[in-house]
């Protein structure tokens, strides 16, 4: 994760905006990322809702992986509110829930806070 790495290289303050669910996957990224230090106040925890999750496989001797993908429910613009980036310095996106990200790119850019945006393939809506 991202902000796990930043955490780790020194970033004081980093706050994770996403959506979980209350299965086990869900109550785990909440107790690893507190662990790491990163501020999980604004996850969005949706009750009986299910987490992503991927696994990864890697091929040592190929040099190759392969991720397979689980997805959440969506994170819909309906679940944001502007009030998410109060005392952001700056804004990761990763390319997933689209329609959401491109909401909060926009409010942040009204802000002029800058937006990175981390994308491994084509997305609607970017």
């Amino acid at each position: 994760n991202t902000l796990t790495c930043l955490k780790r290289l020194g970033i004081p303050t980093c706050v994770m905006v996403t959506k979980v669910g209350t299965d086990p996957v869900g109550q785990q990224t909440m107790q690893l990322m507190e662990k790491e230090g990163i501020d999980t106040s604004k996850i969005l925890i949706k009750k009986g809702g299910m987490s992503a999750f991927t696994y990864v496989i890697v091929d040592e001797k190929d040099k190759t992986r392969t991720c397979i993908h689980t997805p959440a429910e969506e994170y819909f613009v309906s679940d944001l509110s502007p009030s998410l980036l109060d005392g952001a310095d700056l804004l990761h996106l990763d390319g997933r829930h689209t329609e959401a990200a491109v909401q909060l790119g926009t409010w942040a850019n009204e802000r002029r806070i800058p937006v990175v945006l981390d994308v491994e393939k084509d997305r609607p809506f970017l």
